[in-house]
């Protein structure tokens, strides 16, 4: 590939960064790796199927038993707290790590870092800046820098911009797979921000803002599970498994009958 500007702006080069490149970020020169290690590749991704199957055990086994028993909100939390987390664990590892790095690997590409240590973020900010490489580059290179460069706000304007568009960004992606309208996880991620400044307070003890960041994950998981399932649920007018499965069955029939 091209490497000198501007001859790599090529349609070859743009192709590349659609298809092949785990970036959302186009640059004029990717790192790229000599070989294809075959055998990695297929340890990742069979890493990433086992996860796959991991969720969708601890889902069937530990989270649906729940809402097909409803107890009060605060109680469900308790029971949820730990299967969603193994869930959000299990699938940030399947995703930015076994599949990601499978994928990198099939197509030469270099950079492998996908995330960093968000599990020791000091902080709640810390941890959106570790815990997602790929759309945090996005937001900074496309939201956060253009928003100083082209309308001259201040560091603390844009980083609210970038928050709040990260917020809508992950309301519109819970509902439209939920189909629940409900501004669940908007609300939630805006709560954030005083346990941001509450940080700043606790910013000379890493144990305490890390601390505080996995308490976040602890109990916003479930409680927005428990928000957004018993809408959807309601909804739908589940009230066993049966029905539970017989709406997934027909939700998938008419999905493969639209793509047909």
């Amino acid at each position: 590939i091209e490497s000198r500007f501007p001859e790599n702006m090529t349609l070859i080069n743009y192709l590349y960064f659609i298809l092949c490149a785990p970036s959302l970020v186009y640059e004029t020169r990717f790192a790229h790796t000599n070989t294809i290690r075959i055998g990695y590749v297929l340890k990742e991704f069979l890493a990433f199927l086992f996860c796959i199957f991991a969720i969708l055990a601890l889902m069937i086994q530990f989270i649906l038993p729940v809402f097909f028993t409803p107890k009060s909100i605060l109680e469900d939390i308790f029971r949820l707290a730990v299967p969603s987390l193994l869930i959000w664990l299990t699938g940030a590892y399947g995703v930015f790590h076994c599949f990601l790095n499978s994928f990198s690997e099939l197509f030469c590409y270099g950079d492998r870092v996908f995330y960093k240590d968000w599990w020791n973020a000091g902080s709640i900010g810390d941890f959106w800046r570790k815990w997602n490489l790929p759309v945090h580059e996005w937001c900074l290179r496309h939201i956060y820098l253009e928003s100083i460069y082209y309308f001259n706000v201040s560091k603390n304007f844009a980083t609210a911009v970038v928050f709040i568009f990260s917020a809508i960004l992950h309301e519109l992606i819970v509902s439209a797979g939920f189909r629940v309208y409900k501004p669940y996880f908007f609300l939630a991620m805006l709560f954030q921000a005083p346990l941001m400044i509450l940080n700043k307070y606790l910013k000379q003890s890493q144990r305490m803002g890390n601390m505080l960041m996995w308490m976040s994950l602890i109990v916003g998981q479930p409680l927005l599970l428990v928000l957004y399932f018993r809408n959807w649920i309601s909804e739908n007018g589940i009230k066993s498994r049966d029905d539970f499965w017989c709406l997934v069955q027909s939700t998938s029939y008419v999905f493969q009958k639209g793509l047909l």
